[in-house]
């Protein structure tokens, strides 16, 4: 691996000491802030690391870059979730560690690390004293980092000693010997590994676990990944890893409508929409005395909404006594977490499955607003049979109900509705009791169901479906 850094570190023990004007400090942040853009700005053509600008070596390279604005939301839960509220935390911080960025691309979050710890109130003089490894393999985007490096040093008359800009591949980067505490950070590839190439589907997980192997006890991880990360079977060993960290791991969640993270993934697609639509997930591993897991809800925004998301922290919710699953759930609220947390080895909804065919439900294999049912059968839904009046009765209030639908944002991957997921639904006896006692109010809406119909185009087919959500039980309430 190549050192691209273009002067060999310096000794910079500066203590902050010095009381700054208010004008000095915005300045200083509209310097960090404008390093950001840039790299923005620049994220287009850096997405390419070969000259004649190859598609498919870009996606092979799974290179999409960090926004400006999920880079700056990226700190904030990174210092919310270390309670770094002071300029003295921050400096603690900076004084203990080492930070690795193993696939830096155009620097965004690098940049507005810069920005956040000029916001906890540390001054470039203190700032500039940071230890850091940035890693990538396009050595043109390294090369545009050691620019805006020098810009900013030019700019504040200090000198970034301790960065090193390093060309090669993560999976191949050793730590160098500290006694500094690991920090490693970033927006790894999403991009699927070659069959036979790795025992993980997609090179973020290599990323993550080759960040798990080097990093020391206790840990410290801030990654931007698929929400697969939080759910899918292909990834339970790395949870499973996580968890044996004994440490705080908090996971928040982001869908892909109506906006996105990624505001500009495919660049050279021949869409109107360039957007990247993967579904995202900000992943924080802080050290903690006590072993614990926090979760947000799947956050849906629009792009009116967009600044006023990224600005905030998420709400986390304690999803630690989840056992339903191996699975990190992402709960809507609270009350949905308490409810699944305290449903290990009641009633599932699969228990009133029965192969007769005289009762049947039919329900949409995917979702977004609402859990969809039908009339007619095709290949994209689900067909439930039951062997009683009373247990088809009990399905449909539970599956039309509000508790059901944020129980499949909580624990689905907000698209898609398996069968697994409908059969999985914990039914306590609190709940049944009063579905049962709403059998009438839920048989009167099934007979008029055509007052419920909405029908949309997909792929020049129009598929019809029920929406119940405005008249199906809610469920929603504490459980005794």
């Amino acid at each position: 691996m190549n050192d691209l850094s273009s002067s060999p570190p310096i000794r910079n023990d500066v203590r902050e000491t010095t009381i700054y004007s208010v004008d000095s400090t915005c300045v200083w942040a509209l310097d960090a802030h404008e390093a950001v853009l840039a790299a923005e700005t620049a994220e287009a053509d850096l997405s390419y690391s070969s000259e004649c600008k190859s598609e498919s070596k870009r996606k092979l390279a799974g290179a999409y870059y960090t926004p400006a604005d999920v880079a700056d939301h990226f700190w904030k839960i990174f210092f919310d979730r270390r309670d770094i509220t002071s300029s003295l935390a921050a400096q603690r911080l900076l004084e203990s560690a080492h930070f690795v960025e193993p696939s830096v691309g155009a620097g965004a979050l690098f940049f507005s690390l810069i920005k956040g710890l000029l916001d906890q109130g540390l001054s470039p003089s203190v700032i500039c004293s940071i230890n850091a490894d940035l890693i990538d393999i396009n050595r043109l985007a390294l090369d545009f980092i050691r620019d805006q490096i020098e810009d900013l040093e030019q700019r504040w008359l200090v000198k970034f000693g301790r960065v090193r800009l390093i060309h090669g591949d993560f999976r191949s980067y050793e730590l160098p010997a500290t006694d500094r505490a690991a920090i490693f950070f970033g927006n790894p590839p999403f991009v699927a590994n070659e069959k036979g190439t790795s025992k993980w589907k997609n090179l973020y997980a290599d990323f993550l676990e080759r960040s798990l192997k080097l990093s020391q006890r206790p840990s410290h991880l801030h990654f931007i990944l698929p929400l697969s990360i939080a759910f899918s079977r292909d990834y339970s060993a790395l949870r499973a890893n996580l968890r044996s960290l004994k440490s705080e791991i908090s996971v928040s969640n982001y869908d892909n409508i109506p906006d996105t993270l990624f505001k500009s993934g495919k660049p050279k697609h021949t869409n109107t929409n360039k957007a990247n639509s993967q579904r995202c997930s900000i992943l924080s591993v802080v050290p903690s005395k006590a072993p614990r897991v926090y979760a947000s809800a799947l956050q849906r925004w629009s792009k009116g909404e967009r600044t006023s998301l990224l600005s905030s922290v998420p709400m986390f919710h304690d999803v630690t006594a989840y056992r339903l699953d191996d699975q990190i759930p992402r709960p809507t609220r609270q009350l949905v977490a308490d409810y699944l947390q305290s449903s290990s080895g009641v009633r599932q909804l699969g228990t009133l499955i029965n192969s007769s065919s005289r009762y049947r439900l039919v329900t949409a294999s995917v979702a977004r607003n609402y859990i969809g049912f039908r009339d007619e059968i095709d290949g994209s839904c689900n067909v439930l049979s039951f062997g009683s009046e009373e247990d088809f009765l009990t399905a449909l209030g539970a599956l039309s109900s509000r508790l059901f639908f944020e129980y499949w944002l909580t624990v689905g991957d907000g698209f898609h509705l398996t069968k697994s997921t409908i059969y999985n639904f914990p039914i306590s006896k609190h709940v049944e009791k009063e579905l049962q006692s709403l059998h009438p109010a839920i048989r009167k809406f099934w007979k008029s169901r055509k007052d419920f119909e909405k029908a949309k185009l997909n792929n020049g087919r129009q598929t019809r479906s029920f929406d119940f959500s405005s008249v199906a039980p809610s469920l929603l309430v504490q459980q005794p």
